[in-house]
């Protein structure tokens, strides 16, 4: 990555940096509690079987019950990896399979942090707008069927299958 693409990516690391840093304790006007543990992102169930994800820092906003993920994802052409966090209404929950269970015993404990009031709240507005895109594409994906516009499910066909029917 090039020095002015570095600069220009600076304020979303230090961004970062600054909702990750213990705050003082005590409650104040601009801060809200929150708390940092390890969780284990994985890219979809092949990954998650075939061993593959990475442990994470994330964020859980306990009052709000929003789960903050910031994960690494390849960008446009030049600009190599850039930060991007998902947010969604969740819980911190144990990992699924054993083997990742056993890994997490070595992962560092979670831990009560303080991050800006501003920054959480942009975190629990993009939970909730996720909410509402995940019910749009639902109801839009029923609609498209049942006016048979798109998306029978009797007409998805697996990749090879004209030479399985004969």
């Amino acid at each position: 990555m090039s020095s002015m693409c570095a600069m220009r990516h600076l304020p979303i690391v230090l961004c970062l940096a600054a909702c990750a840093t213990p705050g003082p304790s005590g409650d104040t006007d601009d801060t809200v509690e929150a708390v940092r543990f390890r969780q284990l992102i994985v890219k979809g169930a092949l990954d998650l079987m075939h061993g593959g994800g990475a442990w994470h820092d994330c964020l859980f906003l306990p009052q709000a019950h929003v789960v903050v993920q910031v994960v690494w994802e390849w960008s446009p052409p030049g600009w190599g990896r850039l930060p991007r966090v998902y947010a969604y209404r969740g819980a911190i929950e144990p990992p699924a399979d054993d083997a990742a269970r056993r890994e997490l015993a070595a992962q560092p404990p979670p831990e009560t942090v303080r991050i800006p009031r501003d920054l959480a709240d942009r975190f629990v507005e993009l939970a909730r707008i996720e909410e509402e895109r995940r019910a749009a594409g639902f109801e839009l994906g029923a609609r498209c069927v049942t006016s048979r516009l798109v998306g029978d499910e009797a007409s998805v066909k697996p990749r090879g299958w004209e030479r399985e029917a004969k």
